[in-house]
C-alpha cells in the first residue's frame, strides 16, 4: 500500500470514527431523555419486521437477476442471491467500488463475463438511486410538522439532472465505456431499451418500499404504530440509507445513516431514542445479510468457482421480456 492510500484509509477510518463519536455523545448527552422515553416493546411487530427484513434482501437479487436477464445472460435466482451478497461485503471497505468488483469477481466463475456484471451493478446501483427520487417526493408529502433543512435541497436537482440523462441507457451506455475505456477494458453494449429502464427503476421502487415499511414495522415495535406514519417512515430511511451511500469516505455509511434518521425524526422521536433504533435496526440487518452469505458458503460447489449457469446468448433457450 503506498503512503497516499494509506493517508486516505486514515482519513476515512478517522472520519468514520468522528461520526460515530459524535452519535454516541448525542445518546449519552440525552441518557435521560432515553430512559424516561415511554418505550413499549412488541415482540410481534419485532418478528414481522425480521421477516419483511428478510424478505426485502430476498429481493435484491431477484432484480439484479432480472438486470442481467435483460443484458442477455441468466442465473439460477440462488446463484445470484450468492454472487450478490458475497459481492457486496465490499461496501465495507472504504470506497464504493468495491461491491462492484466483488460481484463482477463472484459471477465470473459462474459463466458471467466479469465486464457484463460489472457494468449490470452499476446499472443496478444508478436505477435504484434513480428510483429514490420517489421517495423523497413521498417525504416531502408526508413530512408533517417536519421543516426540512435547505442543506438537503440540492439532492433535488441532482436527481433530476441524473433522471434526464440515466433514464435513457444509451447515455449510462456512454459513461461507462468511458471509464472502460481508461481502465483498459473492452466496451460494452447494455442493449436495454428506456421502457426496461422504467420498469427496472420501478422494481427498485418496490425494493425500496419493502426496506422502508420494514423500518417502519421494526420502529413501531419500540414505540407503538400509532407514533409515527409509515410513509414518512419508509421514505426517511430511504433517503438516510443513500446518505449513507454516498458518504464514499465512510465504509457502509456507518452513522451516517443514524445521525440522518436522528435529524429527520427531530420533531417526532427524541434524536438518541431514534439512534439507538436505527442503531439496532443496522445490527439487525447486517445479521440478516451475513445468512445469505452464510447460506451461499455452504453452497455445494460455489466457493469452488463451479460454472453453474450459461449465458443465455448461448443457451438461446429463454425469451427476454
Amino acid at each position: 500500500m503506498t503512503a497516499k492510500n494509506t493517508i486516505k484509509l486514515i482519513l476515512k477510518t478517522a472520519a468514520a470514527a468522528a461520526i460515530i463519536f459524535f452519535l454516541g455523545h448525542s445518546v449519552l448527552s440525552n441518557w435521560e431523555v432515553i430512559r424516561g422515553y415511554d418505550w413499549s416493546f412488541n415482540p410481534v411487530l419485532m418478528a414481522a419486521a425480521c421477516v419483511m427484513f428478510t424478505a426485502a434482501f430476498g429481493f435484491l437479487p431477484w432484480v439484479w437477476r432480472k438486470v442481467l436477464h435483460y443484458m442477455g445472460y441468466d442465473l439460477s435466482y440462488g446463484d445470484a442471491r450468492d454472487i450478490f451478497y458475497i459481492g457486496n461485503l465490499g461496501r465495507y471497505i472504504p470506497g464504493k467500488v468495491w461491491s462492484i468488483a466483488g460481484m463482477a469477481y463472484m459471477a465470473e466463475k459462474s459463466g458471467i463475463p466479469a465486464t457484463i456484471a460489472g457494468t449490470s451493478a452499476v446499472f443496478a446501483q444508478v436505477y435504484s438511486f434513480l428510483s429514490s427520487f420517489g421517495f423523497f417526493i413521498l417525504f416531502f408529502i408526508f413530512r408533517g410538522t417536519f421543516t426540512i433543512n435547505a442543506g438537503f435541497l440540492w439532492f433535488v436537482p441532482v436527481f433530476i439532472a441524473a433522471a434526464v440523462i440515466f433514464i435513457f441507457p444509451a447515455n449510462l451506455e456512454r459513461v461507462l465505456n468511458i471509464v472502460l475505456k481508461k481502465i483498459g477494458r473492452e466496451p460494452v453494449a447494455l442493449k436495454i431499451t428506456t421502457a426496461t429502464a422504467l420498469k427496472i427503476t420501478a422494481l427498485y421502487f418496490l425494493s425500496g418500499m419493502l426496506f422502508g415499511c420494514s423500518f417502519w414495522i421494526f420502529v413501531s415495535s419500540f414505540v407503538g404504530m400509532s407514533e409515527i406514519n409509515p410513509m414518512f417512515t419508509a421514505s426517511a430511511y430511504i433517503i438516510a440509507y443513500w446518505a449513507g451511500f454516498l458518504a464514499f469516505f465512510v465504509p457502509g455509511g456507518i452513522g451516517v445513516r443514524e445521525g440522518i434518521l436522528g435529524l429527520l425524526f427531530m420533531n417526532i422521536i427524541p434524536a438518541g431514542v431514534l439512534i439507538i433504533i436505527a442503531a439496532l435496526s443496522r445490527l439487525l440487518v447486517t445479521l440478516i445479510e451475513l445468512m445469505f452469505v452464510v447460506i451461499a458458503a455452504f453452497r455445494k460447489g460455489f466457493i469452488f468457482g463451479k460454472s453453474i449457469d450459461k449465458p443465455l446468448n448461448e443457451r438461446g433457450k429463454e425469451n427476454r421480456e
